[in-house]
C-alpha cells in the first residue's frame, strides 16, 4: 500500500524480526511449542514468524512481545530498516538569521529539538492494511509515537493487553476500537484513552482510509 506523505511503504524486516524473537525465545528457555501452546497458536506459525516466512500481525507482535518480555520498541527496530535522514543546510536561530547547521550539531543533545520531516518517516506496514508511521527521529524506549493508518476492512486481528497506558486521536476517517467488551466508534476529531492492559484491538469499518495519531506511554522499568 502506497503511503501517501513518503510515496512509499517499509515491508517488516521479516527475517531480522524473526531472529530477534527466536533469540529472546530462546533466551527464556522456551520451546516453539511451548510458547505457542501459552498464546494459543500453532507451532508451525512461530516457526515461520521466526524464520521470517512470515510478517505477525499487529496483535501477534504485541503478544509476543509481552510473553517474552522484549519491549515493542525493540522489536520495530528490527523491523524498520533505519535511513539516515539529510539534515537541512541551515536552520535561523532566534533572529531570523541562517544557522550553519555544523554549530546546531555541536549543541549538547538535551538542547537540540529533533525534528521528524513528513517525507523521511519510518513506516512499518503489516501488510494486512495496516501501517505504523514513526513521528520521532528515533526510536524511544518510554514513548510510542506515530500516526497509525487502517485501509477500509483491514484489522489488528487479535484482542491483546500489553503495559503501559495510551492515547489516540483520530485525525481521518473512522476507527472502531474493541477495549475490554466494550466498542467504540471514533470518527475524525475523536479521541481516546485507557490502560493498555485492558485488551484491545482496532478495526476499519468505513469506506476511506482510517489515519489516527497514537501515544503509549510505557511503563518505566526498574533498574
Amino acid at each position: 500500500m502506497a503511503n501517501p506523505v513518503t510515496g512509499s511503504s517499509t515491508p517488516l524486516r521479516s527475517e531480522a524480526l524473526g531472529a530477534g524473537l527466536r533469540a529472546a525465545r530462546q533466551e527464556r528457555g522456551l520451546s516453539i511449542r511451548a510458547l505457542a501452546r501459552t498464546l494459543g497458536c500453532s507451532a508451525s506459525l512461530l516457526s515461520q514468524i521466526e524464520r521470517g516466512v512470515t510478517a505477525p500481525s499487529v496483535g501477534m507482535l504485541y503478544m509476543l512481545a509481552g510473553e517474552l518480555g522484549v519491549s515493542i520498541d525493540r522489536l520495530l527496530n528490527l523491523a524498520i530498516p533505519e535511513v539516515p535522514q539529510e539534515p537541512p543546510p541551515a536552520e535561523r536561530n532566534g533572529s531570523g538569521r541562517p544557522e550553519p547547521w555544523h554549530l546546531i550539531r555541536s549543541l549538547p543533545p538535551s538542547l537540540q529539538a529533533q525534528v521528524q520531516r513528513a517525507t523521511g518517516r519510518q513506516a512499518v506496514d503489516f501488510g494486512s492494511g495496516v501501517r505504523w508511521e514513526r513521528l520521532t527521529t528515533t526510536a524511544d524506549s518510554r514513548v510510542d509515537f506515530m500516526e497509525i493508518v487502517y485501509a477500509p476492512g483491514s484489522s489488528s486481528e487479535e484482542q491483546v493487553g500489553h503495559e503501559g497506558y495510551e492515547y489516540g486521536i483520530v485525525i481521518e476517517g473512522s476507527l472502531t476500537g474493541r477495549i475490554g467488551t466494550e466498542e467504540y466508534v471514533l470518527n475524525a476529531g475523536d479521541s481516546i484513552s485507557f490502560a493498555s492492559s485492558t485488551p484491545h484491538h482496532y478495526r476499519n469499518d468505513g469506506e476511506i482510509t482510517t489515519r489516527a495519531i497514537w501515544f503509549v506511554l510505557h511503563t518505566p522499568h526498574s533498574p
